[in-house]
Formats: C-alpha cells, sequence, structure tokens
C-alpha cells in the first residue's frame, strides 16, 4: 500500500473548494489542516472537512508538517504562500493563475528546483468534454499545421 500524503488547503474558503474536493477524498491524501485569512468561514470549512483549522499559514505547516500544500487562495497571494511552502520542502499546487509577475512565477520555479519538490498549477479546464475534443482534432492533424489559436470561451 502506498503512503498516504498529507495535504493542507491554503485558502479553504475559495469558491473553487468543490472543484477539488473529489482529488481530496482520495486514499492516498491525508487531510491534515487548513487555514484561511477568514476565520469564521475557515473554521466552517474545516469542520466540514473533518480537518483541523489554523489561524495561519505558519502555523499550519509548523504543526502539521504536510507533504502538499493546496493553495487556492487569491492569486496575488500565489507566489510568496508557494515559495514559503516550498522553502519548508512542501510540494505545491496553486490554483490558476500561477502568479500575477512573470518574474513572481520565475521565482517560484526557481524554489522549486532549488527545493527538489513538486510546483504544479491546476488547469481543471483540460479535462472538459470540448477541451478533449479539440484537443484529439489538433493533435489528429486534420487541421493540418497550427499556425495561430485566437479563442473566446463562455464558461
Amino acid at each position: 500500500m502506498n503512503k498516504k500524503l498529507k495535504h493542507v488547503i491554503i485558502g479553504v474558503g475559495a469558491g473553487v473548494l468543490n472543484m477539488h474536493l473529489p482529488a481530496l477524498k482520495q486514499d492516498s491524501v491525508d487531510l491534515v489542516g487548513a487555514t484561511d485569512v477568514n476565520p469564521g468561514l475557515g473554521q466552517t470549512r474545516a469542520d466540514e472537512l473533518g480537518c483541523p483549522f489554523f489561524a495561519n499559514v505558519s502555523e499550519l505547516l509548523e504543526s502539521t508538517k504536510p507533504d502538499v500544500a493546496v493553495i487556492l487562495a487569491p492569486h496575488p497571494f500565489h507566489a510568496s504562500l508557494a515559495i514559503t511552502c516550498l522553502n519548508a520542502g512542501i510540494h505545491v499546487l496553486v490554483e490558476k493563475p500561477i502568479a500575477v509577475q512573470v518574474s513572481e512565477a520565475d521565482a517560484m520555479i526557481a524554489a522549486a528546483k532549488k527545493a527538489g519538490r513538486l510546483l504544479a498549477v491546476s488547469f481543471q479546464q483540460r479535462f472538459r468534454p470540448e477541451i478533449q475534443a479539440a484537443k484529439q482534432i489538433l493533435e489528429s492533424g486534420r487541421l493540418g499545421k497550427l499556425q495561430h489559436v485566437d479563442m473566446v470561451v463562455n464558461w
């Protein structure tokens, strides 16, 4: 049997949490803690998930010693939170976009390389049927060599 990885959620009050729940409920996941800047909502969500709530990220990481941090906080905070986690030796899954500035994304990638940890960006839209169909069409070569894509999507 594979070892369960200890996960924490940073920004557990985020509306996107529901999209992450199927993955967080897998047998390989041990959800050991959560935090949010809104303590009332954060505590409620942590209670619903059956994990402890922590008042801040430092306390969360120190108390739980997680393997993986799932960062759902607003994107202006992705870089600082991810780098903190990576520097602590924690793998990171961050919601999209990776960061606000390219330089922040570059710093996150550098921190992941230095720490020897994974940094992943969630892009769940890739599993939508229309995205899968578009991918198959592109890969089939039926459209020829792709030169340019301009796309407007109304989700």
